[in-house]
């Protein structure tokens, strides 16, 4: 019998990535980010007319050794993905107000990408008050390396927080948090 397809199919394709303009593959989140920037554009502008280049170095330095691969399973835009790589990166992506241009931070940042932070720069000041001891955590636990195919994590790993587990007497580790990083593909930058 002859197959034949359904006007609604949809399929996936596991592949490694996207390959950048000198084809190699495009693993560093920065580099990602920057892509997906870049193939948003309408305009089709050069890279350094809306994107900070000299601060994104900074940062791919900063985290040099990170390489990501992941699968979008559903259609999605991209400030949702570029959030989504920035969360699990630790690299903040705004659009600097005075240059109109795209900008990254890391969360402990080396001086060349701190950001200061002004008032006019957010809707409402946070509240500061002191941690719920719902929010510590003694014990984190992480899986890397999504198998998309059986909805698993191929790694594995944990850390343990002996100070703050003594501090709270909690030396069982009850106050544990698990993290699925299903962008991170490799022990090193998980």
């Amino acid at each position: 019998q002859a197959y034949t397809r359904d006007a609604d199919m949809q399929f996936f394709v596991a592949c490694k990535g996207r390959k950048d303009d000198g084809s190699n593959l495009i693993e560093h989140p920065c580099d990602m980010i920057k892509d997906i920037i870049h193939a948003s554009d309408a305009l089709n502008l050069s890279t350094t007319t809306y994107i900070n280049t000299t601060i994104f170095d900074a940062v791919e330095t900063e985290r040099a050794s990170y390489k990501f691969n992941f699968f979008l399973e559903k259609n999605e835009n991209s400030k949702s993905i570029i959030n989504r790589i920035g969360e699990q990166a630790g690299i903040i992506t705004y659009l600097d107000s005075t240059t109109g241009k795209f900008r990254a931070i890391t969360r402990y940042a080396t001086d060349a990408t701190d950001l200061t932070i002004g008032k006019n720069d957010v809707e409402s000041m946070p509240e500061i008050s002191k941690t719920s001891l719902r929010e510590v955590i003694t014990k984190l636990e992480y899986r890397y390396r999504k198998n998309y195919g059986d909805d698993t994590f191929i790694g594995a790993s944990s850390l343990s927080y002996t100070t703050q587990a003594t501090r709270y007497n909690d030396t069982s580790y009850h106050l544990q948090k698990l993290l699925e990083l299903e962008m991170i593909g490799d022990a090193t930058t998980a």
